[in-house]
């Protein structure tokens, strides 16, 4: 149960840093 609940993070961190990239690059977009 640990290390499953241990990867799920993992696998949140992961798709938070995606979103905070693709959130980031549209916000320099949009200032350009």
């Amino acid at each position: 149960m640990y290390v499953k609940n241990a990867s799920k993070k993992h696998k949140t961190q992961k798709y938070m840093q995606k979103f905070q990239l693709l959130y980031f690059k549209r916000l320099k977009s949009q200032k350009i």
